[in-house]
């Protein structure tokens, strides 16, 4: 192999590797990433919330109420823990509640329950509210950087059963052998 190819080859990998890094970012800015103190999980601020008062901490979860308070808007969060991609993995076992502050107005209609979303924040202590006829101690974070994801994923891939044209991509929305179905067998019978 000439020098040429070796060169063209090697800036290739180079190329792919940067690509594949690239793929793998997440949403939080790295700036924020680096304040982030990475020691405190929510368990352990959950246990003692005044201990981590001022440290930076990235948090997500499912949004459960927005409630906006004049020139703060509150929202109460149910936690799971972050994925590669710094969204809330779902099939996690959910870690507890959490209250979430943030300067100005958040709109209910835009931030409503059942959204994922993915905050950086500072600790501020705990607050004590009823959650139904129970006290519950909530840990507060001020949010210095919100991200609301998408309210589903679509997942493009091919149906395993049918090719209208080759390496043609469709959105996936969980039929049950995608939207040709009824082409291939089963009621009605065309016969």
């Amino acid at each position: 192999m000439s020098r040429l190819h070796a060169y063209v080859i090697a800036r290739g990998m180079a190329a792919m590797g940067a690509l594949l890094l690239a793929g793998c970012a997440g949403v939080i800015p790295q700036g924020l990433w680096d304040s982030v103190d990475r020691s405190v999980t929510f368990d352990v601020l959950r246990a003692n919330p005044e201990a981590y008062n001022g440290r930076r901490v990235a948090l997500g979860g499912e949004i459960l109420k927005t409630s906006p308070l004049g020139p703060v808007s509150e929202m109460e969060v149910l936690q799971y823990p972050l994925r590669y991609d710094d969204a809330p993995d779902l099939t996690a076992q959910a870690g507890g509640r959490f209250l979430m502050r943030h300067a100005g107005f958040l709109d209910p209609a835009v931030y409503p329950a059942g959204r994922r979303i993915t905050i950086v924040g500072t600790a501020q202590g705990s607050v004590e509210r009823p959650v139904g006829e129970v006290a519950y101690r909530y840990p507060v974070i001020e949010a210095v950087f919100v991200h609301l994801w998408p309210r589903y994923d679509v997942v493009y891939g091919p149906d395993p059963f049918f090719y209208p044209y080759p390496f043609y991509p469709w959105p996936y929305y969980g039929y049950p052998f995608g939207p040709y179905r009824p082409l291939l067998w089963g009621p009605p019978y065309w016969w």
